[in-house]
């Protein structure tokens, strides 16, 4: 008999099947809850899930299939938070049963309505202590990590000891950890880089050329440090570091990038409806570049990039337009 796993998953979509497939390399038994149960009796029975990273091969003799949130609560110790941020919402009501778990997020974006990330929901509507609490960013696209392509991830925690744990969870042959104590810097960085992303899809859609969008990267990259500077100053942080700059990179460049997919795709004049069914996936960057619009009136940041993707968004300016008044911006 296999022993059970305390290792439990939220989610159903490509990053979650991810995670599942590093853990199936690694012969780690875990509990998998997907709300849509009709896909988790499809990958029983099929070994693949039949909508995300379909290609990609599971093994469901290490995969318990949990049946309810309850169920997944009970019977592991660490969570790993696979879920868009919006579905927050949807398991605050087991909010109770999260209290004594090690919870890992990989949930980017500002929780939507609110100004807040998901780490900072988790503490404030969860009450989970920080010192229960990490989150995975860096440049891992989930159709890389699912074929085993060599990425480096970092886990970032004010508990270092957590932190470690979490790391070893991941190590392996392709995938190299890092360690941080910078928690916010790094999330608030995961969370502004995929409108830095819709911006870049937004140029190249444009036909803006390749000059621009290493402008509009760098200039991204300031956006960054000022957001973060202002929401946690801090003389160790180095935002050259992969879970920075790196993850900045492969999201505003990559093909898998969905925000930069929407990017294109408004500045195509696609409807921002229409943008969104067609993805078939969540791209963070809409709800966030909301929330961050209001978030940086607060806090005085300028981001005149996020308030330009902002408008084009949520107040039906013309892209084009947009982006040019935000030449003029750059430097």
């Amino acid at each position: 008999m296999k022993q059970k796993s305390t290792i439990g998953i939220f989610g159903g979509g490509s990053w979650a099947t991810a995670i599942v497939k590093v853990f199936n390399i690694k012969k780690q038994q875990v509990h998998w809850y997907l709300r849509n149960q009709k896909d988790a009796h499809f990958i029983r029975e099929n070994r693949k899930h039949p909508r995300y990273l379909s290609t990609v091969s599971l093994d469901p003799s290490f995969i318990e299939f949990a049946a309810s949130p309850e169920e997944i609560l009970t019977s592991c110790s660490i969570i790993i938070l696979a879920v868009p941020a919006a579905a927050l919402f949807q398991i605050k009501c087991h909010a109770h049963l999260f209290l004594q778990k090690k919870i890992l997020s990989t949930t980017k974006g500002i929780v939507p309505n609110t100004t807040l990330s998901p780490s900072q929901f988790l503490k404030q509507q969860f009450q989970i202590p920080e010192s229960n609490l990490a989150i995975l960013a860096g440049p891992c696209h989930a159709e890389e990590v699912a074929v085993q392509k060599n990425c480096v991830i970092t886990i970032a925690s004010q508990n270092t000891e957590l932190a470690k744990h979490f790391g070893q969870l991941f190590e392996s042959p392709f995938i190299k950890t890092n360690i941080s104590g910078d928690l916010v810097g790094v999330e608030y960085s995961f969370i502004i880089k995929n409108i830095i992303a819709i911006a870049c899809g937004v140029a190249s859609g444009l036909n803006m050329g390749d000059n621009f969008q290493a402008i509009l990267v760098s200039n991204g990259m300031c956006e960054i440090a000022e957001l973060v500077n202002k929401v946690s100053p801090s003389s160790n942080r180095n935002l050259l570091d992969s879970a920075y700059l790196g993850d900045l990179l492969v999201t505003t460049y990559s093909q898998f990038s969905r925000n930069r997919t929407l990017g294109i795709m408004l500045a195509k004049g696609y409807h921002i409806k229409s943008s969104m069914l067609e993805l078939k996936m969540v791209a963070e960057g809409y709800h966030t570049a909301k929330g961050i619009h209001n978030f940086a009136k607060t806090i005085q940041a300028n981001l005149p990039i996020c308030q330009a993707i902002y408008r084009i968004l949520y107040e039906q300016s013309h892209a084009s337009e947009e982006f040019t008044i935000l030449k003029g911006k750059m430097h």
